[in-house]
C-alpha cells in the first residue's frame, strides 16, 4: 500500500543474501506487502528476479505449478529454467525431491512464503512441516514490512522541524510506529514439533511487538529460545506451552518477569516444570485470568495458593488430574479468586484429595461460578452437592461423572438451586434412581445435555399420585433441546481480529487467520448441541421409548445413546425414529437382536442429518438396513457394524454408489464373516476418496485384496495385528488434507494466472501486429495516392499536345467535310422515307399491347378492393358476436359474484362468532394462568425466604462459635478449667438451638402441607364447576354447529354423487378399453418371452470349455461368435444344475459351507447352521445379487461341483451323443447308454432322461446288467413252465410271459429299481416263511438320488431304511412269468407291466394281480405324502414296477 511492486522488487533484489546457520540455509526474501494476511494467500506466483541479482524465488510454488513464462513447475523448489541452468546438480535435487514428495505424500516441504507474511498468523495446520525456516521467514517478513514502513515514517519526519535535529530520535520514532502497525501479533504453531532454539531466538529477535504465542507440542523449544522470546516480546498476554518437555522452568520465569500483561497461560502435560517457576511467573503476571495446570505434576497446594494471593482475577482454572492438588489448594483459590467461572479437578488418580470440603468453599465464594467438572471424585458426597447448589445459584456446567457417592438427594439439591442448568453429567452414579430424575425433569428447565450412561436403577417410570417418574418425568417435563447461546458467544472473536472457523469444523478454509482462542479447552465448542445418554440402562423399555416419542424435546436431539438397552421395542423405536430429523451421532452398541433391520430402515429415512453411528453387537441388522443408512444419511462420517454377523457381500453393494457429503471417515466391519472381496472392492469404489479408516478384522477378505485397493487411499496405510486388519489413517491426516487441497489450489490459480496472461499477451501483440499493419498500409496508400496523381499529370500533357496536333488535322479537313456532308444529306432523306414505314408499324404494336395490360390491371385491382372488403366485414361480424357472448358472460359472472358475496357476509358472520368465542376462553384461561403462577410464586418465595434466613442464621452461629472459641483459647492460657466449663455450655446452647431449629422446620412443613392441602381441594373444585359449565356450553354450541354442518354437507354429497356417476360411467368406457390393451400387451410379451427364453437356451448352450496345453489351462470358446474367454462365461454357469439343500431336500441351496461340505437354502442356514458351534464356519453364497451362478473355482474353497476337466469332456461328449447326434451307442441299459472312447481308452455313461454323463461306471449300470441276466434266466424257466403247462390244465399256457426284447426286468424307464412287494389284498400265500420288505428304492431323476418309498404307510426319504432288504433272485422259490403290457399315457410313453406269477405247489394254481387296484391304492397313499414325491411319471412308472417279478427280475 506504500510503494509499487517495482521499487519492492527492487529493495527485496540489494537486500536478497544468503545467511549460514548451523548448516541450514535461509533466504531473506518476502513476496507479500500487505500488513494482513488473507483468508487465501493470492494465488499469482511472483514475478521471477533477474538473474544479475542472484536471489532465490521468493515463493515456493507446489509442483505442477505454472510460472509466468508459460513453463510448468516439476517440483516444490522452483522453475524449470532454473534447474535447466544449474546442470547435473539441479537434476539431482529434482530426483531428491521426488523422492520425498512420493514418500510423504504432501504437496509442499515447508510452509509457502506466502503465508508467513501478516500480523495474525494461524498455521495450527502447517505446524506438521513447520520448522526453525518456517519461523525464519516469519521474521524475516515482520522485519522487511517495518523496514519497509520505517523509511515511509523518516519521509515524513524530514519535515517535521521538531525531531529535525537528531536523527537518532527520527529512527527511534519511526521502528516504534512501523512495529506497531505492521508488527506480527499473533503466531500460532500448535503441534510443530520440528521447531527449535534457533526459530525461536528469530522470533524474539524481529518479532517483539507478539502478543499471542502458541508452540504446543514443540518438545524441542528449551528455556534457551523461550528466553528469547520472553527477553524481546514484552508484550505478551497469551502464552500455550502445553506439551513443551524442553522447557524447565528458567525461560518461564523470565516470562513472569518481562510480560506483566500476560493474561492467559497453557502449561499442561509439562510435567518437568520446577514449583519456583510458576510461582515467578504468578507473581510477576497479576493480571492471569486463564491458566491450564493439567497433568502437571510437580504442582502443589502451596503453588495454587501463591497463584490465588498474587492473581486475583482469576476466571478459569483447569487442574484435571494434578494429583498432588487437594482441598486446601482449592480453598485458598476460592477466596482470594471470587470471580472464577470455570474450574476442572477430574481425577483419575488420588480422587480422595478432593472432597465436600472444596466444594463448600467455592460455593460460599464463588457465587459466578458457571462451569465446573469434579469427574472422578469419590470423596464427593450429596453434603457437597447441596452446598453447591445454594451457592453457586449461576451454575450452567456440572459434570460429577463416577463420583459413586452422590445419591438422589444430592440430585434433588443441585437441580433445585441450579436453575440454569444446561449440561449434567450423572455417568455410573449407581445411587441415582428414577427420583432423581424427576427432580431433573421438573427444576433444570433449561437442560440440554444429560448424560444417564451406567445408572443400572434407571426405569421406565411410573406415574404416582404427584405425578411421573423417571423417563416418563424426562419426556413430560424436559424442555425443548437448543442450541444454546452460551457456546455462540464464545465463538465470536474479539472485534480487531478477523473472523473466522477452526480448522476442524471446516475442510474448505485452508488457511485461517483469525487470533486464537485463550485455551482450546475452556472455549471448546461442544459436538452436539443437545444430547441424552443412556447407556447401559437394560430397564429402559418400551414405555420410556414411546413416551421419549411423544415428547417435543426429542425432534432437535442431536445425540442419542442406547448402547446395552437390550429391551428396545421395535414399533416404539420406529415411533421415535420419526422425531428424530436433527440427529447426527446414534449408537445402539450391544442391544444385540433387539435392533432389527425395519428400526435401522426408520432410523436411515427419518435422519437424514445422521453422521455417526454404532451396531455394535446388532446381529438382527442386515443388508436392507445398511442400504437405507447409505442411501439417505448422505452426511455420515462413521459406521461401526462390529459383529452384525448377517452383513454380506450384498449389503456392501450399496457403498459402490454412495454419495456422502464430505464423505465417510471411519468404517468398521470386525467379525462380520460374510464379507469378502467382492465386498471390499464395491467399498472402495464407491467411498475411496474419503475413506481413511477401515477395520476388516474377521471378515473373509484376504490381505492381497487388500493391499490392491491401498493405493486409492492416499492418506491410509495397511496395518495387520491381533486386533486390527485393514487401513489405518496416517499421522495428522486432516492437516495433510488441507495441505494438499492448498496445494492444489494453488497450482489451479497459477494455471489460470497463466492462462490469463498468455491470452493478455495474445491480445497485445495482436494490437501490436494490427498497428504495424496499419502504418504499412498507410505508407503504402500514400505511395500510391502520388503515382496517381504523377500519372494523371502526364496523362494532362500528353491530351494537350494531342489536342493541338487533332486541332491542326481539323482544320486542314474541314473542306472535305464539307462536301461529304452534302452528299450525307442526300442519303439521309432517302433512309428516312424507307425507315418511317418501319417504325409506325412498330407503334401500334407497343399501343396495342400497353391498352391490354392497363386492362388486366384493372380487373386485378377490383378483386384486391373485393377481397379487403370481405375481411373488414367479418371482422366486423366477429366483434359483434364477441361483444354478445361477453356481455352474457358478465352477467354470469356477476350473478355468481353477488352469490360468493352473500356466502362471504354469512361466513364472516359465522367466523366472528367463532373468533368471540375463542377469545372469551383465551381470556378465561389466563385468567387460570395468572391465579396459579401467583400461587407458584408465592410457594417458591416462601420457600426461597425460609432457605436464606437458615442460611443467615447457620452464618451467625458459626460465627459466634468461632468468636467464643477464639476468646476461650487466649482465656485457656491462664484458666482451663473456666474454658472448659464454657465450652460444655456453649456445646450444649449449641446443641439446644439445633434441636430447636430441627422442630421449627417439621412444624413449618405441617403448617405449609396442610395449606397447600387445603387450597389444592378449593382450586380442583373451582376447575371442576368451570370445566362442567364449559362442557355444557359446548355441547349446546356443537349441536347447533351440527345441525348446520349436517346440511351443508348433505347438498355437497348430492351434487359429488351426480359429478360421480358421470365420471364412473367415463372411467368405465376407459378402463374397458385400458383392459383391453393390457390383455392383449400381456399376451405378446408371454409370447416374447417365451420366445427369448428358447433363444437365450440356444445362445448359452454355444459355449464349450477347451484346454490350452501351452498355456496349461482351460479356455472357453463360443461355437457361434468365436469369442475366447480365460474365464467360464456366466451363460455356462447358469446351465449348471442347481444343487438341493442337503437339510430339507425341496429347496434350491444358496449356501455351501466349508467345514461340513453341504449345501443349504437360505431357510435351513438361518434355523440350523446360524447358531451353536457352526456359527463361525466358513461359508459362501452360491449366486450373486442377480441370482447367477458365482464361479468360485476350485483356489481357495474347493466345492462338490464337477471339476473344469470333467466339465470338458461331459459337455463335448453331450455334444456328440445327444439327440441331435448321430453316433450311436455301443450299449444300452435302461435310461443309461455307453459310448466307447477308442482314443482315451475307457468308456463314457450318458444318462437320456437327466441328460448327466460320467466317466465312472453309474451303480445302476451293474444293477442293470445283473438284472439283464436275471431276464435270460426268467426266459429259460418260462420255457420250461410252457412245456409243464399241461399237467396245470392249460392255465399256464394263458399266462405265459412274453418278454418284449431291449426290455430291462430290473428297472422301468423312469429307472426305477424294483423290490419285493406284497399282494394288495395282504395275503402272499406263495411267498409264506419269508419276511416281506414293504420299502421300494427308487431314483429321483430332479435331484439326482436314489429315495425309498413305504407301500404301506406311503412315507418317502432319502436315508436308508433300517428294514429295507435286498431281495435275490429266486428268493421265493418259484418262477416268475413277466408279461409287458404298453398302455399309453398322454405322451409319456411309458409302459406298465402286468406280472404273473406261477409258483408251483400251489393248488390253487397262479395268481394275476389286478393293476389298476394297485395303481389306486398306492396313488392313493401318496396323497397324504409329507415330502416331495418324485414326479407324476415316475410314481407311476413305481407303481407299475411293483407288480414286476419277485425272483429273477429283482436285483
Amino acid at each position: 500500500p506504500w510503494c509499487s511492486r517495482e521499487e519492492s522488487e527492487k529493495k527485496r533484489g540489494r537486500r536478497g543474501r544468503r545467511e549460514q546457520t548451523s548448516g541450514c540455509e535461509f533466504y531473506d526474501e518476502s513476496t507479500s506487502e500487505q500488513p494482513f494476511t488473507a483468508a487465501m494467500p493470492s494465488p499469482r506466483p511472483p514475478m521471477p528476479l533477474e538473474p544479475a541479482r542472484k536471489a532465490m524465488p521468493p515463493v515456493v510454488p507446489p509442483a505442477g505449478t505454472v510460472a509466468a513464462d508459460g513453463s510448468v513447475q516439476t517440483s516444490a523448489t522452483g522453475s524449470k529454467s532454473a534447474f535447466a541452468a544449474a546442470g547435473s546438480e539441479a537434476r539431482n535435487v529434482m530426483s531428491a525431491i521426488k523422492k520425498y514428495e512420493s514418500e510423504v505424500g504432501l504437496a509442499y516441504e515447508e510452509v509457502p512464503p506466502d503465508l508467513c507474511d501478516g500480523r495474525y498468523l494461524e498455521l495450527n495446520a502447517w505446524s506438521l512441516i513447520a520448522n526453525d525456516n518456517t519461523l525464519k521467514q516469519v521474521a524475516d517478513a515482520t522485519r522487511h514490512r517495518m523496514e519497509t514502513r520505517a523509511e515511509m515514517v523518516m519521509q515524513e519526519l524530514k519535515y517535521d522541524e521538531r525531531i529535525s535535529e537528531s536523527v537518532a530520535t527520527a529512527k527511534k520514532i519511526a521502528i516504534r510506529t512501523a512495529a506497531a502497525s505492521v508488527g506480527t501479533e499473533y503466531l500460532h504453531l500448535h503441534g510443530a514439533a520440528a521447531i527449535g532454539d534457533l526459530g525461536m531466538k528469530e522470533i524474539g529477535d524481529h518479532c517483539f511487538m507478539l502478543k499471542s504465542l502458541d508452540i504446543g507440542g514443540a518438545f524441542k523449544v528449551s528455556d534457551v529460545g523461550l528466553r528469547c522470546v520472553a527477553l524481546s516480546c514484552t508484550g505478551l498476554t497469551q502464552l500455550n506451552l502445553s506439551s513443551c518437555l524442553g522447557i524447565a522452568g528458567v525461560g518461564l520465569s523470565v516470562v513472569g518477569e518481562t510480560a506483566p500483561n500476560l493474561t492467559s497461560l497453557n502449561i499442561s502435560n509439562c510435567q518437568q516444570l520446577a514449583n519456583w517457576a510458576f510461582q515467578k511467573v504468578c507473581s510477576g503476571c497479576p493480571l492471569l485470568e486463564d491458566v491450564n495446570l493439567s497433568h502437571c505434576l510437580k504442582i502443589t497446594d502451596h503453588d495454587l495458593k501463591v497463584m490465588a494471593q498474587c492473581c486475583t482475577r482469576i476466571r478459569k482454572l483447569n487442574v484435571r488430574d494434578t494429583r498432588q492438588v487437594s482441598d486446601g489448594g482449592l480453598v485458598e483459590v476460592a477466596k482470594n479468586c471470587p470471580s472464577l467461572e470455570w474450574l476442572n479437578t477430574s481425577r483419575s488418580e488420588m480422587p480422595f484429595k478432593i472432597t465436600d470440603v472444596g466444594l463448600l468453599s467455592i460455593a460460599e465464594n464463588c457465587p459466578l461460578l458457571r462451569h465446573l467438572e469434579v469427574q472422578g471424585c469419590d470423596c464427593v458426597t450429596d453434603v457437597g452437592l447441596t452446598w453447591l447448589g445454594r451457592g453457586c445459584r449461576c451454575l450452567v456446567h456440572l459434570d460429577i461423572k463416577n463420583c459413586s457417592k452422590v445419591t438422589n438427594a444430592g440430585v434433588r439439591s443441585i437441580s433445585e438451586g441450579c436453575h440454569l442448568l444446561e449440561f449434567l453429567d450423572l455417568t455410573n452414579i449407581k445411587r441415582v434412581t428414577d427420583v432423581g430424575v424427576r427432580h431433573i425433569a421438573h427444576h433444570c428447565t433449561k437442560i440440554k445435555r444429560l448424560n444417564l450412561s451406567g445408572l443400572y436403577l434407571l426405569t421406565d417410570g411410573m406415574k404416582r399420585d404427584f405425578g411421573l417418574e423417571g423417563l416418563q418425568a424426562l419426556s413430560v417435563a424436559a424442555p425443548d433441546l437448543t442450541y444454546s447461546a452460551l457456546y455462540t458467544n464464545r465463538l465470536l472473536l474479539p472485534t480487531p481480529y478477523p473472523q473466522t472457523l477452526p480448522l476442524q469444523q471446516t475442510m474448505h478454509a485452508l488457511v485461517t487467520t483469525a487470533a486464537p482462542s485463550t485455551n482450546p479447552t475452556h472455549t471448546h465448542t461442544p459436538p452436539f448441541r443437545s444430547y441424552l445418554h443412556l447407556v447401559g440402562c437394560f430397564q429402559v423399555s418400551k414405555v420410556a421409548i414411546q413416551a421419549l416419542a411423544a415428547s417435543g424435546f426429542v425432534r432437535r436431539l442431536e445425540d442419542l445413546s442406547l448402547a446395552g438397552c437390550v429391551r428396545l421395542h421395535e414399533a416404539a423405536f420406529i415411533n421415535l425414529a420419526h422425531n428424530l430429523g436433527c440427529l447426527r451421532n446414534l449408537n445402539l452398541a450391544g442391544c444385540t437382536e433387539a435392533v432389527t433391520d425395519k428400526m435401522v430402515e426408520a432410523v436411515g429415512r427419518h435422519c437424514p442429518l445422521l453422521e455417526h453411528i454404532d451396531l455394535t453387537e446388532c446381529e438382527g441388522v442386515g443388508a436392507h438396513g445398511v442400504k437405507s443408512l447409505v442411501v439417505h444419511c448422505r452426511r455420515m462420517i462413521s459406521m461401526d457394524f462390529t459383529g452384525c454377523n448377517r452383513l454380506n457381500d450384498v449389503a456392501m453393494l450399496p457403498f459402490a454408489d454412495a454419495t456422502f457429503k464430505p464423505g465417510i471417515e471411519t468404517l468398521v466391519l470386525v467379525g462380520c464373516p460374510g464379507i469378502g472381496d467382492t465386498g471390499l472392492s464395491w467399498i472402495c469404489d464407491g467411498v475411496f476418496d474419503s475413506l481413511v479408516l477401515l477395520n476388516i478384522k474377521g471378515t473373509r477378505c484376504t490381505t492381497s485384496a487388500l493391499r490392491s485397493c491401498l493405493d486409492r487411499f492416499r492418506y491410509s496405510k495397511m496395518r495387520k495385528n491381533n486386533t486390527f486388519m485393514g487401513l489405518y489413517p496416517e499421522r495428522r491426516w486432516k492437516d495433510r488434507v488441507i495441505i494438499n487441497e492448498y496445494g492444489t489450489i494453488y497450482r489451479s490459480a497459477a494455471k489460470l494466472q497463466a492462462a490469463y496472461r498468455a491470452r493478455v499477451g495474445r491480445r497485445l501483440a495482436q494490437e501490436a501486429k494490427e498497428k504495424f499493419y496499419r502504418n504499412w498500409v498507410a505508407t503504402h496508400l500514400q505511395a500510391m495516392w502520388r503515382s496517381k496523381q504523377a500519372r494523371a499529370f502526364y496523362e494532362l500533357l500528353r491530351w494537350e499536345k494531342a489536342r493541338k496536333d487533332e486541332a491542326q488535322m481539323v482544320l486542314a479537313g474541314f473542306a472535305k467535310i464539307i462536301a461529304a456532308m452534302e452528299i450525307l444529306q442526300g442519303l439521309r432523306e432517302e433512309a428516312y422515307l424507307a425507315l418511317a414505314n418501319k417504325c409506325a408499324i412498330v407503334v401500334q404494336a407497343v399501343y396495342r399491347g400497353r391498352c391490354g395490360r392497363r386492362r388486366v390491371a384493372r380487373i386485378l385491382d377490383n378483386l384486391r378492393i373485393q377481397r379487403i372488403l370481405e375481411d373488414r366485414c367479418a371482422r366486423l361480424l366477429q366483434r359483434v358476436y364477441r361483444g354478445h357472448v361477453g356481455k352474457l358472460r358478465f352477467k354470469q359472472m356477476l350473478k355468481e359474484h353477488r352469490e360468493w358475496l352473500a356466502k362471504c357476509i354469512k361466513s364472516a358472520s359465522k367466523l366472528q362468532r367463532v373468533w368471540r368465542g375463542k377469545q372469551a376462553r383465551r381470556r378465561v384461561a389466563a385468567h387460570r394462568y395468572a391465579i396459579e403462577h401467583r400461587a407458584e410464586l408465592e410457594q417458591y418465595s416462601a420457600t426461597l425466604l425460609q432457605n436464606r434466613f437458615r442460611l443467615y442464621r447457620c452464618k451467625n452461629i458459626i460465627a459466634r462459635a468461632q468468636a467464643e472459641k477464639a476468646r476461650a483459647a487466649v482465656a485457656a492460657l491462664y484458666v482451663q478449667t473456666a474454658w472448659r466449663a464454657r465450652c460444655a455450655r456453649m456445646e450444649l446452647d449449641i446443641r439446644k438451638q439445633v434441636r430447636q431449629q430441627e422442630l421449627e422446620e417439621k412444624a413449618a412443613i405441617a403448617l405449609q402441607c396442610l395449606f397447600r392441602c387445603h387450597k389444592a381441594r378449593a382450586i380442583v373444585q373451582e376447575l371442576k364447576d368451570a370445566r362442567d359449565d364449559y362442557a355444557r356450553r359446548l355441547d349446546e354450541a356443537a349441536y347447533m354447529v351440527q345441525r348446520a354442518y349436517r346440511g351443508y354437507q348433505a347438498r355437497l354429497k348430492v351434487l359429488a354423487l351426480r359429478e360421480n356417476m358421470d365420471d364412473l360411467q367415463r372411467k368405465m368406457i376407459e378402463l374397458e378399453n385400458w383392459a383391453a390393451i393390457r390383455i392383449q400387451s400381456g399376451y405378446r410379451g408371454f409370447g416374447g418371452r417365451k420366445l427369448y427364453k428358447i433363444a437365450m437356451d440356444e445362445h448359452k448352450r454355444a459355449w464349450k470349455e477347451m484346454y490350452d496345453q501351452e498355456e496349461m489351462r482351460p479356455f472357453y470358446y463360443n461355437q457361434v461368435t468365436g469369442e475366447i474367454r480365460w474365464r467360464k462365461p456366466q451363460a455356462l454357469l447358469d446351465l449348471m444344475r442347481r444343487p438341493l439343500c442337503t437339510n430339507c431336500e425341496f429347496y434350491e441351496a444358496a449356501v455351501e459351507c466349508q467345514h461340513c461340505c453341504e449345501f443349504y437354502c437360505n431357510q435351513c442356514w438361518d434355523q440350523v447352521h446360524c447358531g451353536g458351534k457352526r456359527r463361525n464356519h466358513k461359508f459362501r453364497s452360491l449366486f450373486d445379487f442377480y441370482n447367477s451362478r458365482v464361479d468360485y473355482g476350485d483356489d481357495e474353497f474347493p466345492s462338490k461341483w464337477p471339476t473344469e476337466i470333467e466339465q470338458d469332456d461331459m459337455i463335448g461328449w453331450q455334444l456328440r451323443v445327444g439327440e441331435d447326434h448321430e453316433r450311436e451307442p455301443a450299449a444300452i441299459q435302461g435310461v443309461w447308454q455307453r459310448f466307447d472312447d477308442e482314443e482315451a481308452g475307457r468308456n463314457f455313461f450318458y444318462n437320456t432322461l437327466t441328460n448327466e454323463g460320467m466317466y465312472d461306471k453309474p451303480p445302476e449300470w451293474s444293477q442293470l446288467e445283473a438284472a439283464e441276466e436275471a431276464k435270460a434266466v426268467a426266459e429259460e424257466e418260462a420255457k420250461k413252465a410252457a412245456e409243464a403247462s399241461s399237467a396245470w390244465g392249460g392255465a399256464v399256457g394263458n399266462v405265459a410271459a412274453t418278454i418284449e426284447p431291449g426290455y430291462d426286468a430290473g428297472y422301468d424307464e423312469a429307472g426305477y429299481e424294483h423290490s419285493h412287494y406284497p399282494a394288495i389284498d395282504g395275503s402272499d400265500t406263495a411267498n409264506a416263511g419269508y419276511e416281506v420288505s414293504v420299502w421300494t428304492k427308487a431314483w429321483d431323476e430332479s435331484s439326482g438320488v436314489p429315495y425309498f418309498y413305504n407301500s404301506v404307510t406311503g412315507e418317502s426319504t432319502y436315508d436308508r431304511p433300517p428294514d429295507y432288504q435286498q431281495p435275490a433272485a429266486g428268493a421265493y422259490g418259484g418262477h416268475v412269468d413277466t408279461e409287458i403290457v404298453p398302455v399309453a399315457m398322454g405322451d409319456t410313453g411309458v409302459f406298465l407291466k402286468k406280472v404273473v406269477g406261477l409258483e408251483r405247489g400251489i393248488s390253487g394254481g397262479p395268481g394275476i394281480r389286478d393293476v389298476a387296484s394297485t395303481e389306486a391304492a398306492i396313488e392313493t397313499s401318496h396323497r397324504g405324502h409329507p415330502r416331495r414325491p418324485p414326479s407324476s411319471t415316475a410314481r407311476l412308472a413305481a407303481v407299475r414296477g411293483r407288480e414286476g417279478a419277485h425272483g429273477a427280475i429283482g436285483t
